[in-house]
């Protein structure tokens, strides 16, 4: 219980410094619901905002990365809802002073999601499963294997079968254009 206590009390007081003079406190939810969120209090200068994600109360994962010479301020996590769907969030956030936290990119992928379907009497599950490997360089590419399998429910067959495997890449540049 005080282990407990001393981290909702380094969560509420933390903050982090970049080079940039750029300050995050990290702030728990007063409940920790899988839909309540935590938030992220960013500060530069002379301008405050708040961000809002996280689960459970908890703020979100966050990091500060450097794209083509800019700083952003990158948010991500994987979360998970009510009947067994799974998500993985990517949300990037400007840190210059004249643009200061706009969102720049988002991406969502579900990540795990089962499906319920009834064929000639015969219940069967369709889980689809994405495994997603996230690069940042000059953006956000994200390598993903696609899985689906049909899972009959019979007693005694434990078994999935596998419909479909494929791989896929996605890619979103981030800041390529100079001004």
């Amino acid at each position: 219980m005080l282990n407990k206590k001393i981290k909702i009390l380094f969560l509420l007081f933390s903050t982090i410094l970049n080079s940039q003079n750029i300050a995050v406190k990290e702030l728990s939810a007063k409940y920790d619901c899988r839909g309540c969120p935590g938030s992220l209090v960013v500060k530069n200068e002379n301008k405050v905002d708040t961000i809002f994600g996280g689960q459970w109360g908890n703020p979100p994962e966050y990091k500060f990365i450097e794209i083509n010479n800019k700083d952003y301020l990158y948010i991500f996590g994987n979360y998970g809802f009510a009947m067994g769907l799974r998500t993985n969030v990517n949300k990037l956030y400007s840190l210059d002073n004249e643009t200061f936290l706009e969102k720049v990119f988002e991406k969502e992928h579900i990540t795990y999601r089962e499906t319920f379907r009834e064929y000639n009497g015969l219940n069967i599950n369709f889980v689809i499963e994405r495994e997603i490997k996230t690069t940042i360089e000059n953006g956000f590419k994200f390598e993903i294997k696609l899985t689906i399998r049909s899972c009959p429910e019979i007693l005694g067959y434990e078994n999935c079968d596998e419909i479909i495997t494929e791989t896929m890449t996605e890619f979103y540049p981030i800041n390529l254009y100079y001004d």
